[in-house]
């Protein structure tokens, strides 16, 4: 419970902060200037990435609080975090600021010395006298490779939240409480910063987010590769999570290195601007890039699963993908036309029967308010307590809108997201996992009929003609990453077949699949926004009264 409301504390605080901290970098001058690499055409406030240091060190703070060798992780997470700070205001030499990420690396490797016993990596059992070594090379290279990979907008954002993802599972499996409650409030804090993040940008990151959100990617996976039974480290875990940047970053290296360039110079050839040059959008680059990320984390939990040699063989072949990249591209010629059907299914077109689109619509609505109507709790298994808490956050997010509606004239649609999520969450576990699985999962059959078979074929109807809104985007870039979420979770629950991931995994995917739907009216019906809003703020409240009045 302590993870669920960190998560939501989380969230709220950067969905209400963030456009503060825009204003005030506006204001001091800490901007991002267009030219050079930078592909954006405005400036654009950096160092959005504080967020994550605060609650970085508060939650390392107070849960390691007792831990004895606690210290040098501090230590290691504010030196570089100062880093990326002074980077970010004084832009100093990439020398010095790999000096500085190689001191934090040490007191990192330091802080995990009385932890691990023996490092595995790929099978190899390392030499006691050079796993160190190892294990602080792995660290640096891949710091810098994450940083490298901040290149497009909400790139490492959304790449940060599937990785957090996967780990909080895994530590939930394993009941490591404490990366389970540092990855759960990471979440909730990337979730609320990608509604500024994501294409197109209000803030990035910076060198702070980006460092910062690198070394807790380093230390959480680090982590789930550690057995606390046998304190064994096996490496392999943490790179295959990781490999994306890790293996577009060496193989940059070494392109620059053949062609005896500075290794560390500034170009053009990361695969994500090679996503850009190929004709792929902007938000769907940075789609395609997590589709990959989710391709490595399906490969990491089949790893996991004691599936080494199959783990293995798949790691090796999507890597080598990313290395032969450009001529696998230029290899297909028909790729192109893939690419721009890719493009197109992020736009809307316009269906120009009055009488059709009025149909579609009336029976999506209808489709939702069967389902909503079917959610609601009927008995409750939450005790006062939860239940209290549950109502304290569903008024914090209330509040929180409403803040931002009067900061920005506007309601986000991904908050809809969230409420749907949260409905579906409140009733799936006051019901208890046996009744959520009989009475609310859409796996069963009239509801698998309903939703695969009605709303779904409508929508993608929808979706191939056009709205009213001519040129508008029918997905934007956190729309995006949050179906890239979902998709995670449902991959998560196919592995494992935890309960409680079970149980989220329906939520999410029930609460995506009416987010779709949702905004598959509001394109349509430009006047059913507001009131399709104002019943997903209806929807938690309405579920807990009936929770309090059941209890």
């Amino acid at each position: 419970m302590i993870s669920l409301f960190l998560f939501f504390g989380c969230l709220f605080l950067t969905l209400l902060f963030t456009p503060y901290l825009i204003k005030f970098y506006k204001r001091t001058g800490i901007v991002d200037i267009p030219g050079g690499r930078r592909i954006h055409k405005r400036v654009i406030p950096k160092m959005g990435g504080v967020f994550f240091s605060f609650i970085g060190l508060v939650i390392i703070s107070v849960f390691l609080f007792n831990q004895p060798n606690v210290i040098y992780l501090i230590s290691s997470f504010l030196i570089i975090v100062l880093c990326g700070i002074f980077d970010d205001i004084y832009d100093i030499k990439c020398l010095t600021k790999f000096a500085v990420q190689n001191i934090s690396s040490l007191l990192l490797v330091i802080y995990f010395i009385p932890q691990i016993e023996t490092i595995e990596f790929f099978g190899i059992l390392i030499p006691q006298y050079f796993q160190f070594i190892l294990l602080h090379l792995f660290i640096v290279g891949t710091l810098n490779a994450i940083n490298l990979l901040d290149g497009l907008d909400g790139l490492v954002s959304g790449f940060s939240l599937l990785i957090f993802s996967v780990v909080l599972v895994v530590s939930v499996i394993t009941g490591n409480f404490f990366v389970t409650v540092l990855s759960a409030s990471l979440m909730g804090a990337l979730i609320g910063f990608l509604r500024y993040n994501s294409f197109p940008a209000s803030i990035f990151l910076g060198d702070t987010g980006s460092l910062t959100l690198g070394f807790l990617l380093i230390f959480c996976t680090i982590n789930t590769g550690l057995s606390l039974a046998t304190n064994n480290l096996n490496l392999t875990v943490p790179l295959m999570l990781l490999a994306l940047p890790v293996i577009d970053c060496i193989k940059v290296f070494v392109q620059r290195i053949i062609k005896r360039q500075n290794p560390f110079s500034a170009d053009l050839k990361h695969i994500h601007f090679q996503l850009l040059r190929m004709g792929l959008s902007h938000k769907f680059s940075v789609f395609f890039l997590e589709l990959i990320t989710l391709t490595y984390i399906f490969i990491t939990l089949i790893y996991l699963r004691g599936m080494h040699f199959w783990g293995i063989s798949f790691f090796i072949i999507i890597s080598l993908f990313i290395v032969s990249f450009k001529p696998f591209v230029k290899f297909l010629s028909g790729f192109k036309v893939i690419v721009l059907s890719l493009k197109s299914i992020t736009q809307i077109n316009s269906i120009y029967h009055k009488a059709i689109k009025l149909n579609f619509i009336l029976l999506l609505g209808i489709v939702f308010t069967i389902k909503i109507i079917y959610s609601l709790p009927t008995d409750s298994l939450i005790n006062s307590e939860v239940l209290f808490g549950l109502m304290i956050i569903s008024g914090v997010f209330l509040l929180t809108t409403f803040v931002q509606q009067k900061m920005l004239k506007k309601i986000f649609e991904p908050n809809v997201f969230l409420n749907l999520t949260f409905f579906f969450l409140i009733s799936s576990f006051a019901s208890g996992y046996d009744s959520n699985l009989q009475n609310l999962s859409i796996i069963s059959g009239m509801q698998l009929f309903i939703v695969y078979g009605l709303a779904i074929p409508f929508g993608i109807i929808l979706l191939n003609s056009r709205t009213a809104d001519e040129g508008s985007d029918w997905l934007t870039g956190i729309d995006l990453s949050l179906a890239a979420l979902v998709m995670l979770i449902l991959l998560t629950d196919l592995i494992f077949n935890h309960y409680a991931i079970t149980i989220i995994s329906n939520c999410l995917l029930e609460a995506f699949i009416f987010y779709f739907i949702y905004k598959v009216i509001i394109r349509t019906i430009k006047k059913a926004d507001k009131v399709l809003t104002a019943i997903s703020f209806m929807l938690p409240p309405l579920a807990l009264s009936i929770l309090f009045i059941i209890n």
